[in-house]
This record gives structure tokens, sequence and C-alpha cells, in this order.
């Protein structure tokens, strides 16, 4: 006989986990209660604030380990750069023909060359990827020739020894002929020892063009009849660091205060067209020029002022200051005098209704 179906099972109220039993799980590979997964997990304050200052701890030391690190290689570098220097002597006024390996073969004579860095080179401009950057436009420029000798015709380079000893004997070298010019040799630092303010003189007025080996023709051929072929033994022409040009001004090292003096008294020395100034360095006179003598203009209102002080009442006894201190006294007014000025006025205004009134009545 046909077998009726079974009845639905009746719906009873739900409870958390029954679809889980349905589908076979078992309470140990059930997951945690679904009434957990709803509830925030707080952390413990205290915990959360001791991981924090724990982060920030660990990045300040990290932050201060850098930092000693980097000083420490700053002062590294610093000290074997001072080092470097002190073995490094500056070469001016050295042909542009002239290649590294010609200064090095020059200078190995006073100790082992280790290094030879040229400087200070006009350049023509040549066209590079990257447009602006100008000291690659320079490098890329003097790697090629590409010189321009109408601007300067000489360039400055730096010779690093590897002792310190050699750099003194190198210092010999300062006023030796290289090429076709004389060469300045001084330490990378400046030295007070190869300055001499006494028999330096300033030069200005100068060609922006003009060059060094003619500044020193120039004055050898006016002063080696006195002085000797030697009488020059340094020319400076100070150049605009950008285009090398010459800034118009110079100075010229003599050999003795002597040729400075008859250099001085020089009628006229021009270079290109232009007359060239000739002082000394420094003021030495409050009242006169470089040159020693005072302008006719402060000469003639000096001797006027003088002239005028010996006239008429200037020429009183009471000179100067107790002339003016005299003049000040007679304007002073008294002590009785002294806050009457509203008393005063109000007179003034009272004698001058007076007038008033008697002239009307004179009139009437």
């Amino acid at each position: 006989p046909h077998l009726a179906p079974p009845a639905p099972p009746t719906m009873t109220a739900y409870n958390v986990g029954d679809v889980a039993s349905l589908l076979g799980a078992s309470s140990e590979t059930a997951g945690p209660p679904s009434s957990d997964l709803f509830q925030r997990r707080k952390r413990p304050r205290a915990q959360a604030s001791a991981a924090l200052e724990a982060l920030v701890e660990e990045r300040l030391k990290e932050k201060k380990a850098k930092k000693a690190k980097k000083a420490q290689v700053e002062e590294q570098q610093e000290a074997e750069t001072h080092e470097e220097k002190q073995r490094t002597i500056f070469v001016g006024n050295l042909p542009v023909s002239l290649k590294k390996r010609h200064v090095e073969r020059f200078f190995s004579r006073y100790g082992r060359v280790e290094a030879v860095r040229l400087r200070s080179m006009a350049v023509k401009g040549v066209k590079i990827d990257e447009a602006g950057n100008q000291s690659l436009m320079r490098k890329v420029a003097a790697n090629r020739g590409e010189l321009d000798t109408d601007v300067k015709k000489s360039c400055n380079a730096y010779v690093r020894y590897e002792d310190k000893e050699a750099v003194d004997k190198a210092l010999e070298a300062d006023g030796a002929e290289l090429g076709d010019r004389h060469i300045r040799v001084d330490r990378l630092q400046g030295s007070q020892a190869l300055f001499n303010a006494s028999r330096t003189l300033f030069l200005g007025s100068l060609p922006y063009t003009v060059d060094e080996e003619d500044v020193r023709h120039k004055f050898i051929e006016l002063l080696s009849a006195s002085h000797g072929g030697d009488v020059v033994q340094g020319v400076r022409l100070i150049r605009d660091k950008s285009t090398l040009l010459g800034k118009g001004f110079g100075y010229l090292l003599l050999s003795s205060k002597a040729a400075v003096a008859d250099a001085l008294r020089l009628p006229e020395v021009s270079f290109g067209g232009r007359v060239a100034r000739v002082q000394t360095c420094g003021r030495r006179f409050k009242t006169q020029n470089a040159r020693g003598d005072v302008k006719p203009e402060k000469k003639q209102k000096k001797a006027k002022r003088n002239a005028e002080s010996f006239e008429g009442a200037r020429a009183s006894e009471l000179d100067g200051a107790r002339r003016r201190l005299a003049s000040k006294k007679l304007r002073k007014p008294s002590k009785g005098q002294i806050g009457t000025n509203k008393s005063t006025s109000k007179a003034r205004k009272a004698e001058k209704a007076e007038k008033a009134e008697k002239a009307e009545k004179a009139e009437k």
C-alpha cells in the first residue's frame, strides 16, 4: 500500500549552533560563540601606552645613532680636508696651453705630487644636454679645448703633495717662468709672509681684458733702469668669478720701497689707451690722497676759511667755542623771565587795546 509522506518537523525556537549541528560540527571543531564576535575587544590602556612609549624610545635611539654617525663622518671628512689643504698649494697665472701632466712634471721636483686640478679657464659656449648647467658646460668646453683666450690667457691650478714638507719647498717657485708666463705660488689658505703692504701698489682704471704679463712688462720697462730687471715680483688682477673678465683693478708687488716711490712718481702709465691709476695700498695720510697730494679745491676752501677767521669780529679774543658760548648766553633769558610768557603776552594785548582806543578817540 502507498505510504504517506512523513509529516514536516515542527519549528521550534532557534538556538545558536543548531545549523552547525545539522552540518555535522561538534563542540570540538566549533569556533567561538557568535555572541563573542560582536563584542569589542578592549586592550588595556596601560598596555597600549607602554607599547607606544617603547616604540617612541626605539625611534629616538635610532635617530640619535644616525645623527652621531653623521657627525662622526663629517668630522672625519673635515679633518681629512684640513689635512689635505695643508698639503696643497695654489698656482696662479699658468698658461692655458699647459696640461695636467706638464704641471705635475714641473712641481714634482719639490716632492711627490698626489693630484693636480686646473681651474679658472675662460671657455667658449658649447651645447650640452643639460641646459643651464654652467659647471658641466665649462668642463666639457675645457676638455674639448674650446678656450676663450681673448678674455683670459691664463688659468689656475691646485697641486696636492703627499707630504707637507714639499709645500715649503714648492713656495720657492713663486715668480718662476713656466711656459711664457711668470707663475704665482702660494699656500692654499694664504700666507702673510708673501704679502708686503709697504712694497705693494694698487692699480686702478685698468682695461677689463688686460693681462698680467702686460702689466709686468710695462713696469719692468719703466723701472728696470734704476731697480733691475727683477723689480716686479708679483702681479694680481681681480677678475669676475662668472665671466673671468677683469674688474678694472689689481695689485703690483715690487722689489723695494724705493721702487714703489719711483712708481708713484711716474707721470703716466697707460694700458690699451687708458691711463692707469697708481696708488699705495691703503690710506696712509689723513689729509692727503693715496698719491700724496692734496686736491686744489680743498686747498682753496681751507685757505679761504683760515683767512676769514682772522677778519673783523672773528679776530677778537672770543674765538671759536668761547664766542659761540657767549652768543648763547646773550640769547638765554634770565631767571625772572622764565615762565612769564603768558603774562607778558596778556600785557602786550592790553597795551594794543589801549592804543586802539586812543586812536579811535583821536579820530572822533
